[in-house]
């Protein structure tokens, strides 16, 4: 019989933990504001919270870590274990809904930034079989494309996402 393990492509990833965001150099007020707001962790850019609190677009009201955990290596090895995955893809998660809220262009672009080097690291770093997902910007596609490139070479990088919802 062949291998039936399944592959993740939706396995999002914990970037609202404030301490990844020191590991790459993020000093304390360029960090996303981390809220906890009903009882759930919450990312807090530009004017808006994600996942929203409440309403259309809220999101699991329970969050990732009632599934992962905190979503660190030995998490997601119990988790794909347990549910038989070979591999996960992780895609944005917070930083990912959120970041088209800011307005402020070099702001976003840091953020950006900051989340594809999170996200490359994470799989770097992972004893796992972990990809990771781009996360391009509709509204800085020249950035989007020339840092892409950047990337090009990374073996961890399976696919770009970019949010269809932006400010514009």
């Amino acid at each position: 019989m062949s291998d039936a393990r399944l592959y993740d492509c939706d396995t999002h990833f914990t970037d609202h933990l404030p301490e990844l965001w020191e590991d790459i150099g993020f000093a304390p007020a360029e960090r996303p504001e981390v809220v906890v707001e009903a009882g759930v962790t919450r990312l807090r850019l530009g004017d808006r919270v994600f996942p929203k609190p409440s309403g259309h677009g809220h999101g699991n009201p329970k969050g990732l870590g009632h599934l992962i955990g905190p979503g660190q290596d030995e998490d997601r090895a119990a988790f794909t274990s347990r549910h038989g995955i070979a591999a996960a893809v992780l895609q944005p998660g917070f930083v990912g809904l959120s970041v088209q809220a800011v307005e402020d262009e070099q702001t976003r672009l840091r953020l950006l930034d900051g989340y594809n080097r999170l996200a490359s690291q994470a799989c770097a770093r992972s004893r796992l079989t972990l990809k990771w997902a781009f996360l391009a910007s509709v509204e800085d596609p020249k950035w989007s494309e020339e840092t892409l490139r950047g990337y090009a070479d990374d073996p961890h990088l399976a696919a770009v996402v970019v949010r269809p919802t932006a400010r514009k």
